[in-house]
């Protein structure tokens, strides 16, 4: 619960309780460690960690979590180092949009998604490390209910990234220029 709410910014108390301390009609096991290890083993299916997971929870579900009012927000992953003003993004109009995203520079051609993943787009695959959401469309398009059926039923290598790839067509995303996302 802490890292939820320091990761969404939030200045909030957390009150840590003993599972004495946490009363519920059934006892809870001694061990109930959560782990996947026979999981694993009988299946091509990779579970992320639980901070990644919650990293692409955040990142997705934004316009589920964030107040209403606001209809656009700008993400940038936490390795992102800025050289210039980034107000510059932010001021693209992204109105009949869901975002604005810069194309990857490592997979810059829909065939090399298809093939990685057995997934066609139309548009070229953009890196989820930059994007500048409109929320208001968002929320007019997407649910907290559709993504997580999307989340569940596809196996993505690099879970948010493919997903909003996935779901976007080429109408939905204005392609931010290309020297604003350098990576090492």
């Amino acid at each position: 619960a802490e890292k939820i709410f320091e990761k969404a910014g939030k200045a909030t108390k957390v009150k840590r309780l003993t599972t004495e301390e946490y009363p519920t009609p059934t006892k809870r096991p001694a061990y109930s460690v959560l782990e996947n290890r026979m999981f694993k083993l009988a299946s091509d299916f990779m579970f992320a960690d639980w901070e990644s997971a919650l990293d692409v929870y955040l990142k997705v579900f934004g316009f589920e979590y964030l107040p209403n009012d606001i209809d656009k927000v700008l993400y940038l992953d936490a390795g992102i180092l800025a050289l210039d003003d980034i107000s510059k993004i932010y001021k693209t109009d992204v109105s009949g949009v869901l975002m604005a995203a810069m194309i990857d520079v490592d997979v810059n051609h829909p065939l090399v998604f298809q093939r990685r993943i057995d997934f066609s787009i139309s548009h070229d695959y953009f890196n989820a490390g930059v994007l500048l959401y409109n929320l208001k469309k968002q929320r007019e398009v997407w649910s907290y209910e559709f993504l997580n059926n999307e989340i569940n039923e596809k196996n993505f290598p690099y879970n948010d990234q493919d997903l909003l790839n996935s779901l976007c067509k080429e109408e939905d995303v204005i392609i931010l220029p290309y020297s604003g996302n350098f990576q090492s």
